[in-house]
């Protein structure tokens, strides 16, 4: 599955770098709670 990763500013292969991919997704995710003021 490809994900796009900020580190490396592309769509990576998560097979080879799921821990990288997922902790962005999170953090991505609590960036959106902030904006929407929750």
């Amino acid at each position: 599955m490809l994900r796009y990763c900020p580190l490396d500013k592309e769509y990576v292969d998560c097979s080879s770098a799921c821990d990288v991919c997922f902790e962005f997704e999170e953090l991505h995710a609590f960036a959106e709670k902030v904006r929407a003021g929750e």
